[in-house]
């Protein structure tokens, strides 16, 4: 093993005890540390950025309908490094699944609710088949599952 790949494991490491505790500016600071160390976590580390940035930013403006127009500018970045890990680089990643529930969390926050139910299928949200879940990712679930 190299320091390089330990030195990745414990950035992975913090990066879920962020998580779990919700830092997340931390956490974004942390992903970018972590795609400066190796391009291979690009898709992680991008995810991991535009899941901070969705949080922070939900954390002071809660999805009310009085945010809205606030949420549809003040999440664009969010929505674009999440947009990022959609497809199969984010597949192969193993973090597709939670991007497309994450930008419907983003898109309920902007009232858009059409594409809400877009991300839900992409995601196949009715489909789920069962293995293991990191907390977070339980949460992601199911945060969800009370959107829909």
């Amino acid at each position: 093993m190299t320091s390089r790949s330990r030195g990745s494991g414990k950035i992975e490491m913090a990066i879920e005890n962020c998580r779990s505790e919700g830092k997340w500016k931390k956490v974004i600071e942390l992903a970018e540390e972590l795609k400066l160390g190796s391009p291979h976590y690009e898709s992680l580390s991008n995810f991991l950025i535009g899941e901070g940035k969705l949080e922070s930013f939900l954390d002071e403006n809660p999805p009310i309908e009085a945010n809205y127009a606030k949420a549809k500018t003040g999440l664009s970045e969010a929505k674009n490094f999440l947009q990022m890990v959609t497809g199969e680089d984010g597949q192969r990643a193993g973090i597709a699944l939670d991007a497309h529930l994450l930008l419907a969390k983003l898109a309920y926050a902007c009232g858009q609710y059409n594409e809400v139910l877009e991300h839900f299928v992409k995601a196949e949200l009715n489909s789920l088949s069962e293995k293991e879940l990191t907390p977070r990712s339980l949460r992601i679930l199911a945060e969800s599952y009370a959107i829909k």
